[in-house]
């Protein structure tokens, strides 16, 4: 996964590989590992150095604070068209960006949807974000979680499935 972030001006690109072991940032590699992970704080250990950050997040990215020194993240740009063709064909699922609460689902099973769509919104460090669907026709197939609970980074909120464009048939057996 690479994402790019702002820093004092300057555009950096930080790609994570090895499960998130090892991150290199603008070419060079760096052993990292996860030590604990709590709403608005983030602690790692960086070549072995133990390095804390506080964190917050919004819709247009997020920002990583440490020792007075604030990080910009940007979210990745929106997929080409081809890109997104490719995938209004399969399943999606949307996860938490980060730990939070999850403070209102907008959205029922079953439900279409375009994308842009407020899927639902969660709280974190007294921020709402609002999770949205991608671009595209859906389906809402399944919500995992329900207002009041609190969830971890990355795990799974809703599936979305493709809604057939017209003239497309929805199933796959005979329509005579």
């Amino acid at each position: 996964m690479k994402q790019r972030f702002l820093s004092a001006g300057a555009i950096h690109e930080i790609e994570l590989a090895d499960e998130g072991r090892t991150a290199t940032i603008d070419g060079l590699a760096a052993e990292v590992e996860l030590l604990a992970e709590r709403p608005g704080e983030l602690v790692l250990r960086v070549e072995g150095r133990i390095v804390a950050f506080d964190f917050a997040s919004d819709e247009s990215g997020g920002w990583l604070c440490r020792e007075g020194r604030v990080f910009r993240f940007d979210r990745p740009k929106p997929p080409s068209r081809r890109r997104r063709e490719v995938a209004e064909k399969r399943d999606e699922i949307q996860r938490s960006p980060m730990p939070a609460l999850v403070v209102s689902v907008e959205v029922v099973e079953g439900q279409e949807i375009e994308g842009g769509k407020t899927l639902l919104v969660i709280e974190a460090m007294k921020m709402e974000t609002r999770v949205s669907a991608p671009p595209g026709s859906w389906r809402v197939a399944k919500i995992f979680v329900a207002e009041g609970r609190q969830v971890s980074r990355d795990e799974e909120l809703i599936e979305l499935a493709p809604r057939p464009k017209a003239g497309e048939l929805s199933g796959g057996g005979d329509d005579r």
